[in-house]
């Protein structure tokens, strides 16, 4: 399990930068929509036999897949795409790292994870101290209401996607999971993005950062995320969020320049301790060491 949560946090964190560089000359809604289409297309190609599977579970369970598919992708990478409109990649990174703490939150309401304790409210007063002091060290990106807003959107998209997930497809194929989550997420993308197509063709290194987040941060990641889900359960497969903001804030730093300062390093560490309070579902005791 390790080796697929570290690269997946890797991937994520990758995401955030690759997507600040796509926003030079292409819009939020197509970014999402190319990824979504193109990841989808190069699942199919991998595995062309999976087709009857995925349309046998389309039919199964249809609802649960379109809610699935806007909450797990379509909401997340749009909300993701506005935000780094406004914030910078690392900040941004560190908001999306609350989603397993609502996972913790309101797992267990859906049967996912135990009812909350202590530490848990306290980890949710811990986290939510951490949000301000990163915003507080960013004042430019804290007067933007509709980043912060975007951001804290996708947060929310995803703990309720995972949990979804977990309920009504833990059991199916990750891969096949993953392709009909990108399907339904390029068919609702697609009216936004058609109606913001560029009026002039991307420069090469835009056309790089889409082609990177559609290969490596779509595709792979999200048959890693959902194999994830499915084998360890929701609150396992968000636990890349707490490293992906240190990759964000480093390649924010090293790739497109963006300040990296005490403060905002401050703000992600006091946002990681409050998740990790969070996430835990029970702390042990500590007392005499039962008798032999």
């Amino acid at each position: 399990m390790a080796t697929l949560l570290t690269t997946l946090a890797f991937l994520w964190g990758a995401n955030y930068v690759f997507i600040r560089l796509a926003l030079n000359g292409v819009a939020p809604a197509l970014i999402a929509d190319i990824r979504a289409a193109f990841g989808a297309a190069i699942l199919l190609v991998l595995r062309p036999r999976s087709v009857k599977s995925l349309l046998e579970m389309i039919r199964a369970q249809a609802l649960a897949g379109v809610g699935l598919g806007i909450l797990v992708v379509a909401g997340p990478m749009l909300l993701i795409n506005v935000g780094e409109k406004y914030v910078a990649s690392g900040p941004a990174a560190v908001i999306a790292s609350c989603s397993p703490g609502l996972v913790g939150l309101a797992g267990p309401a859906f049967g996912e994870g135990t009812h909350l304790r202590v530490h848990q409210w306290v980890g949710t007063f811990v986290a939510s101290l951490g949000v301000a002091i990163l915003v507080g060290a960013n004042p430019r990106e804290a007067a933007s209401l509709p980043g912060l807003l975007a951001l804290f959107g996708s947060t929310t998209c995803t703990a309720a996607g995972t949990i979804l997930a977990r309920k009504r497809f833990g059991q199916r194929a990750s891969l096949d999971v993953a392709t009909m989550t990108l399907i339904v997420a390029a068919v609702v993308l697609s009216p936004a993005a058609l109606a913001s197509l560029p009026h002039r063709l991307p420069s090469p290194l835009v056309f790089g950062a889409i082609a990177e987040l559609v290969v490596l941060g779509t595709a792979v990641a999200f048959v890693i995320f959902f194999r994830t889900v499915r084998g360890y359960g929701a609150g396992a497969a968000l636990r890349p969020v707490y490293l992906s903001p240190a990759v964000a804030l480093v390649g924010g730093a090293l790739v497109l320049n963006q300040p990296l300062t005490a403060s905002a390093g401050a703000g992600f560490l006091v946002v990681i301790l409050g998740v990790g309070l969070i996430s835990r579902p029970r702390l042990p005791l500590v007392g005499p060491p039962a008798p032999a």
